[in-house]
């Protein structure tokens, strides 16, 4: 029985970290996304889309997102085993607050807005 409820903590902990994490390097990723899309527009300055280069910039820096998750959950991890710290207080904080974002929120308008755009309609 004591071994299961080890194991049972071991996993909890794990879970933990690695939510954690992903939430850490998501929130700065959105942070990251945000702060891109404030200054976008001057790419048209440079004769770019801006949506085409927003789209390219924002999935560059999603390559290796997972992988950077994983690594720092499992340094993070490794570091609370190392430490031997108490099973009751754990290893990472929460964040005090939550973003909240749009899923279709397009700064640049439908393809139908564009086009009227165009058309100067």
């Amino acid at each position: 029985m004591s071994a299961d409820r080890g194991q049972a903590e071991t996993e909890r902990l794990c879970r933990h970290i690695v939510l954690s994490t992903l939430d850490e390097h998501w929130r700065g990723r959105l942070a990251d996304v945000a702060e891109l899309r404030e200054g976008i527009h001057l790419r048209a300055l440079g004769r770019y889309t801006p949506l085409t280069e927003y789209l390219r910039d924002t999935l560059a820096a999603f390559d290796g997102f997972l992988d950077r998750v994983h690594h720092d959950a499992a340094a993070t991890f490794e570091k609370y085993a190392a430490e031997g710290a108490p099973a009751d207080r754990p290893p990472v904080v929460r964040p005090s607050a939550t973003w909240t974002y749009l899923m279709q929120d397009n700064p640049f308008g439908s393809e139908l807005d564009r086009v009227l755009r165009f058309l100067g309609m």
